[in-house]
């Protein structure tokens, strides 16, 4: 090589040498599959949530956790069902604050949570409803309509905060533990509506009722995405391997041109009512 040579031609030969001695070092790793050494134990809480997650004769089952079957086998943790926990809303999200190596989904992921957990997602997007009894005269156009309504929630529930933002006060929220208590509730008359995500929300209606059209939706919030909430303490190499692994499923296609998340979630568009006593 000639002494000749300017500086700056010496760094790019030393730079091209290398990459061609050792490709793969300045490559990104786009692999999902999680080198044995960084996998870890986790723990994963759930709620009973169709068509997303929920128990069916004993065993989990739900769009969500066929997701999680998928990011399984692309990550090599083999994370099987019977390490995921049905349990009410508020003890799952309790446990996934103050356990270690804990994952709690589906969550909706908003402002209030951002900085509690580390994200993967979106699972999909859903959209939070006031539903009110059929044949109700209520009417709700704008925030300012909900100003004398008496709403059940559940608590900790993601529609909390959008309601609140909405103007409703405190004193307006009534809690409880499940829809079926959301559902009892107004029939008492001692609620005038309830929160709930939407589609969740005619699962249960038609189960517990018998009817499907014994509620309706009288007004819309905001839509939030959901995703899985993951406890601080567990790497960043084990959460960006689960987010390649969902972006994959979303971004391969087949020969028809539909991906596997697609193939998955069409299984779910009109399934049947499962049982909500069973959680």
């Amino acid at each position: 090589m000639s002494p000749d040579l300017p500086c700056e031609c010496l760094v790019l030969v030393v730079v091209l040498a290398g990459i061609l001695l050792f490709p793969g070092v300045l490559a990104e790793n786009t692999s999902s599959v999680l080198p044995a050494e960084h996998q870890e134990n986790l723990t994963l809480y759930s709620e009973p949530l169709p068509p997303y997650n929920y128990l069916e004769n004993g065993t989990v089952k739900g769009f969500t956790i066929d997701i999680l079957d998928e990011i399984s086998a692309k990550t090599g943790t083999n994370i099987s069902r019977d390490q995921v926990h049905i349990v009410p809303w508020e003890e799952g999200y309790k446990a996934a604050r103050n356990g270690t190596h804990t994952v709690i989904f589906s969550t909706a992921r908003i402002s209030e949570r951002e900085d509690l957990f580390k994200w993967v997602g979106p699972i999909s997007t859903e959209r939070y409803v006031l539903f009110a009894p059929h044949g109700s005269k209520i009417t709700i156009n704008t925030p300012d309509d909900l100003k004398d309504q008496k709403i059940g929630v559940i608590t900790g529930d993601a529609s909390l905060s959008q309601l609140l933002a909405d103007g409703v006060k405190d004193s307006q929220f009534v809690n409880a533990k499940n829809v079926s208590d959301l559902i009892s509730m107004t029939e008492e008359k001692k609620i005038d509506l309830w929160a709930y995500p939407e589609i969740t929300g005619l699962y249960y209606i038609g189960e517990i009722t018998g009817n499907d059209d014994s509620f309706t939706v009288v007004y819309p919030l905001e839509e939030v995405g959901i995703y899985f909430a993951f406890s601080k303490d567990i790497s960043d190499a084990t959460v960006s391997s689960y987010q390649r692994a969902l972006d994959d499923l979303k971004q391969q296609k087949n020969e028809t041109g539909v991906s596997r998340y697609d193939t998955i979630m069409s299984r779910y568009v009109h399934p049947e009512p499962v049982s909500s006593g069973q959680t």
